[in-house]
C-alpha cells in the first residue's frame, strides 16, 4: 500500500504510482539503502493502532499520521482510501469517526480504481476553523513532504 499510495521524489515516484521496485507484494529494495520516505514511513497500523481487520491491505484505507500547517503545527490523519467504498465501512468508518473526534483527518476518496480522488476533511470545528488554505494543505498532503 505504501509502495503505491506516497509520493517519493527522490524516485520521481508520483502519488498513486507503484514504486517501480515494487516486487509483486513487497519491496525489491527492502534491505538495501532505500530514500528517506520509505525507511521511515509507518502507517498507523504498524504503529499498533487498529485490529487486524484494520491492516490496509483488509480494510481497504491506509492510515498515516502528518503534521500539517495550521495556525502552528499540529498533528493529523491521512485516511487513503485505496478500495473503492472502503471508507464507508467497517472498519475503516469508525476509526474515521474515532480520530476526527480529536484531529483533522484527511481523507482521500478513491472515485477511479488506482487513482485518488476527492479529498475530503474533517475533525474539530476550531481544528476546521483554523485551516489555512484548503488548496494549499491539499498540495501539502499530495507533495507527500
Amino acid at each position: 500500500m505504501c509502495c503505491v499510495f506516497t509520493t517519493i521524489d527522490e524516485l520521481d515516484k508520483p502519488w498513486g504510482k507503484p514504486c517501480q521496485h515494487l516486487d509483486g507484494k513487497s519491496c525489491g529494495i527492502y534491505h538495501q539503502k532505500r530514500p528517506e520516505p520509505c525507511e521511515t514511513f509507518r502507517c498507523l497500523w504498524l504503529e499498533g493502532y487498529g485490529t487486524p481487520e484494520a491492516r490496509p491491505d483488509r480494510c481497504g484505507v491506509m492510515f498515516a499520521s502528518r503534521g500539517v500547517p495550521t495556525q502552528g503545527y499540529e498533528i493529523s490523519v491521512l485516511a487513503i482510501e485505496v478500495r473503492i467504498g472502503a471508507l464507508e465501512t467497517f472498519p475503516a468508518k469508525p476509526m474515521c469517526d474515532l480520530f476526527s473526534q480529536h484531529f483533522l483527518v484527511f481523507k482521500s476518496v478513491m472515485v477511479e480504481e488506482g487513482k485518488p480522488g476527492e479529498f475530503l476533511i474533517e475533525g474539530p470545528e476550531d481544528r476546521l476553523s483554523q485551516l489555512e488554505k484548503f488548496n494549499d494543505v491539499r498540495s501539502y498532503y499530495m507533495s507527500g513532504r
